[in-house]
């Protein structure tokens, strides 16, 4: 039963490097009554993979997003857990060469919408959270201790970025968006 959605998956991996021959095979999933599920840095892999009733969108697939980055992820996740908020994983991910413009790709390409934030809120936000990240990483290199740790995981958690009210894109936009990282 899951032989077209496995042979589907494998195609399109194959083929992730060429836009127009990738698409060519998700029309094709669409005419089988395929579903294609969005990239998910808590759900995907690499590459293409089957979910499900469903395949699931290669992460390597996304514009400016390494495989070598993508491996390390999966393995971050294997160890210890789901991410559970943009700035969990941002600070879980910071000493695997992550830069600003794989994080803009990954929420333009909806890898991220299962954190708990819109796109938009996390645009809006994750450059900040880099900073901090990178400016508590050169005072911990300095020896330098900050009061954040003394604090108990209670205490942490009222540090826990605040996301703007700002809603979410446009469709048109956000669709953009993904034609623009994802090829499609």
């Amino acid at each position: 039963y899951h032989y077209p959605m496995e042979y589907m998956a494998a195609l399109m991996s194959s083929v992730m490097d060429h836009v127009s021959k990738l698409s060519e095979y998700i029309f094709t999933c669409r005419q089988m009554g395929l579903t294609l599920l969005p990239p998910s840095i808590n759900e995907g892999e690499s590459e293409f993979s089957v979910s499900g009733n469903a395949i699931r969108y290669g992460l390597s697939a996304i514009k400016s997003v390494s495989h070598t980055f993508i491996e390390k992820l999966c393995e971050e996740r294997l160890e210890r857990g789901k991410f559970k908020s943009l700035s969990d994983f941002l600070t879980r991910m910071a000493d695997c060469e992550i830069n600003r413009r794989m994080v803009e790709n990954l929420i333009k390409s909806g890898a991220l919408d299962g954190l708990g934030a819109t796109r938009k809120q996390c645009m809006m936000v994750y450059a900040g959270i880099m900073d901090d990240i990178a400016r508590d990483k050169k005072s911990t290199m300095a020896g330098q201790m900050t009061l954040f740790d003394l604090a108990g995981e209670e205490a942490k958690a009222d540090f826990e970025v605040k996301m703007p009210d700002v809603g979410e894109y446009p469709k048109e936009m956000y669709l953009s968006f993904e034609k623009e990282v994802l090829g499609v």
